[in-house]
């Protein structure tokens, strides 16, 4: 089995400290047999930000090689209130990596990894793009839009093992771009859609654990598939956890199952005395109201009494 292990992420300064989290956790559960080189893609980190991720450099002994990518080549693609233009950078991971670099495992920033991941690395793609997790329930209207036929085999490019001689061969990245470029009004899922548009079903097919999306655990039809398929085992011990969409657990509303795990790895980071972003009187008191329902319950009744008095 091969343990040499190329793994490469996005981020830019402003998801400097849920990277940290990610290479965290990253190296906290590999086996002391597997070695992992890591590449971050970006547009630039601010050195006080590099200097803090360089704590972990040494606690771990690794390096980070930045990849740096203008992200003004991106800045006419479609993005939304929580993904930002660096979601496109995983288009360019075939030019920024070299053409000696055959594979590499890509990774969202906003994860974290539970398991050594060289059983992973070592899944056979043969002729096959990329390996991947398909995201089939909550996605089927963006695959039938996108003509991929079946829809179930729409996938989640928050984690792709990366077949990258394919790639440059059939030149993917350059029909991305022009594909997002001519279908801008079609784009939901950013890149996602670009890339699942052009390779359609060419890739192999992964079991959830190697993802375990949001949509697995908040949409019931989704979670009682994935259950039924998989078991519990999945649920309670994934191999990588994925925050998608907007309920990200760094927020303090967030009720996301995993977010003390979040959190556990959070504190073992130099951002670990941060505070949530979306912190505020209002949120504070939702979140009480939340924890603690009978005792505000208890107090909107006897403040209703005392107007009525």
């Amino acid at each position: 089995m091969d343990r040499n292990l190329k793994i490469i992420t996005a981020a830019d300064n402003t998801y400097s400290e849920h990277l940290a989290v990610m290479l965290c956790s990253l190296f906290e559960n590999k086996s002391p047999c597997t070695s992992i080189d890591i590449y971050v893609i970006t547009d630039g980190i601010h050195p006080k930000n590099k200097r803090r991720l360089s704590t972990l450099e040494r606690r771990y002994g690794f390096k980070i090689s930045y990849l740096r990518v203008n992200k003004s080549d991106y800045s006419h693609m479609p993005i939304s209130q929580h993904v930002n233009h660096s979601t496109y950078f995983r288009i360019s991971i075939p030019d920024v990596m070299g053409p000696l670099c055959e594979k590499i495992l890509y990774l969202d920033s906003d994860m974290i990894v539970e398991r050594d991941l060289a059983n992973l690395w070592n899944i056979p793609l043969g002729e096959q793009y990329l390996a991947a997790v398909p995201n089939s329930y909550s996605s089927q209207a963006r695959a039938q839009i996108h003509k991929i036929s079946p829809p179930e085999y729409y996938f989640n490019a928050g984690m792709m093992l990366m077949n990258l001689k394919k790639w440059r061969f059939d030149q993917i990245s350059e029909k991305v771009r022009a594909f997002i470029e001519q279908n801008k009004d079609k784009i939901e899922f950013w890149d996602q859609d670009g890339i699942n548009a052009i390779i359609k079903n060419s890739y192999v097919r992964l079991p959830p654990t190697y993802n375990m999306l949001n949509s697995f655990y908040e949409i019931p039809a989704e979670k009682e598939t994935v259950l039924n398929i998989y078991g519990d085992e999945t649920f309670e011990h994934p191999h990588i956890i994925h925050f998608t969409g907007s309920e990200k657990p760094w927020n303090i509303l967030s009720s996301h199952p995993h977010k003390k795990l979040y959190r556990f790895y959070f504190h073992k980071t130099p951002w670990r005395f941060s505070l949530p972003p979306d912190i505020t009187y209002l949120n504070i008191k939702k979140l009480s109201a939340r924890k603690f329902p009978v005792f505000f319950r208890f107090l909107k009744a006897v403040k209703s009494r005392i107007i009525n008095v």
